[in-house]
């Protein structure tokens, strides 16, 4: 689902059970097995079992279910947007760039 609106492979864990996607406004739900955290480019995402969004061309807005660790607190991802080879998270006040190909890879989180 996420490749059709230009996102790599890797943004989720590998073992999605299921998804929901409302084609007129681009509402999602991802289902994993369960909760998860993985290490991804030396950061520490948390994923949770559900997670929700708004999903159109290049950009994920209003996102539920993905925090990332800073320091010593868990700070929720709200939106991604893809642009050429960048992916850009905003957690908070705060936004990271990265190249997309450090994410097209599937990250095993319950193996």
């Amino acid at each position: 689902m996420m490749a059709q609106y230009g996102f790599p492979a890797g943004i989720l864990p590998a073992g999605v059970q299921g998804y929901t996607l409302n084609q007129d406004d681009g509402s999602f739900q991802v289902t994993l097995p369960g909760d998860c955290v993985v290490d991804i480019d030396g950061y520490r995402l948390q994923y949770r079992s559900q997670i929700y969004g708004n999903v159109r061309a290049g950009s994920i807005d209003g996102l539920d279910g993905v925090s990332v660790k800073i320091a010593i607190v868990w700070v929720g991802i709200h939106d991604v947007e893809v642009d050429g080879g960048d992916i850009t998270f905003h957690a908070g006040a705060i936004s990271k760039s990265s190249p997309t190909e450090g994410l097209v890879r599937d990250i095993d989180a319950y193996g």
